[in-house]
């Protein structure tokens, strides 16, 4: 089987090595990793990229780079009888624009944090001269070098903003700073059924770690229950969003649940949290959800039962350490920075 990964990030350089741990595959990627099949043309030159597809005869595409989901490469490759495991550009832009996503979590009465969308520059540095401070401050793209930042006066929501705004942000997202715990949950769907994966805690994009002490069965029934299905039919109402999901929730202070955002794939660190914990044959996984038998094949997707803790070191390397406990797996890193960002936090 002939596997093609698009992108130019942390998760195509994970999983294209990933899936060439498997038998019976030929995998091609758009990053130069040794050993794999280098595809020598820009992730986002998606003409040039049909072309390569149909004369190698790649007969499954996997979109890893948000930035690549924004364009609707994968229908052209659907209606080449391609197999692609992204979802629809339509449907996409639902969960890769936060102003769409958080209106869209408004409109169908999916329990977000209060938020206020400003479309031009004027109207947002006018908004934060009247705001409540913390204040949460968000670009509207999804960027791995651009996140949010919470203020804590209007001079760091001044000076947030004029960066926002040089890096060609044009629309930004406030929230209402609330206090409590975020995580992530990510969700594999066929379109109209999901699974849930698993939790990650990441913090100020450079730590994370793998499940979330207060991930009983209970709650994950609640989440899976209250937010994840309800999401999906929501979803299901306006396309077919075939893929991976990252629901980004926060729990408050009195265990009320709210979801921030969602991510339309793996964030960096969390895709190498994902790849080493998760017990099942990617291939077969991604396969069953492009195939509508997700639900049939599997009752729980396996992960093994241990704790994963990863960082992104000064030389922009992913080191990963994995532990029976929390406390194992920090000790294990000899990580300082690790340990304080979530042994005491958590």
């Amino acid at each position: 089987m002939k596997i093609l990964f698009i992108g130019n990030n942390f998760a195509t350089q994970i999983f294209s090595k990933k899936f060439a741990e498997y038998k019976q595959v030929e995998i091609f990627s758009t990053i130069n990793i040794e050993g794999i099949n280098f595809v020598d043309i820009n992730y986002l030159d998606f003409d040039n990229l049909l072309e390569f597809v149909k004369n190698n005869k790649i007969e499954l595409v996997i979109i890893s780079d948000y930035r690549a989901l924004e364009s609707d490469f994968s229908e052209k490759l659907k209606q080449e009888g391609i197999g692609v495991f992204a979802p629809d550009c339509g449907i996409n832009r639902i969960t890769n624009d936060r102003a769409k996503a958080k209106k869209f979590l408004y409109r169908n009465k999916i329990e977000t944090t209060p938020f206020v969308i400003c479309d031009k520059p004027q109207n947002a540095y006018e908004y934060i001269k009247k705001a409540n401070y913390p204040l949460c401050i968000k670009p509207n793209e999804h960027c791995e070098t651009l996140g949010t930042v919470i203020c804590e006066t209007y001079k760091e929501a001044n000076a947030a903003l004029a960066k926002f705004y040089e890096n060609d942000s044009s629309t930004i997202v406030f929230e209402n700073f609330i206090e409590g715990r975020e995580f992530t949950a990510y969700i594999i769907t066929d379109g109209i059924n999901a699974k849930l994966l698993n939790f990650v805690t990441t913090k100020n994009s450079r730590w994370a770690k793998s499940g979330i002490n207060f991930g009983d069965e209970e709650f994950k029934k609640k989440v899976i229950e209250e937010f994840i299905n309800p999401l999906m039919i929501a979803l299901s109402n306006e396309g077919e969003y075939i893929g991976i999901i990252g629901i980004d929730f926060l729990l408050d202070n009195e265990n009320n649940l709210y979801v921030l955002e969602c991510n339309p794939f793996f964030q960096s660190l969390d895709v190498e949290i994902f790849t080493s914990s998760c017990r099942e044959n990617l291939i077969e996984l991604f396969e069953s959800a492009l195939s509508g038998d997700l639900v049939e094949k599997y009752k729980e997707v396996k992960f093994d039962d241990m704790v994963y803790v990863a960082e992104i070191d000064n030389q922009g390397k992913i080191n990963t350490y994995q532990g029976r406990t929390l406390h194992e797996a920090l000790e294990i890193s000899e990580s300082k920075e690790l340990q304080k960002e979530f042994e005491w936090k958590f």
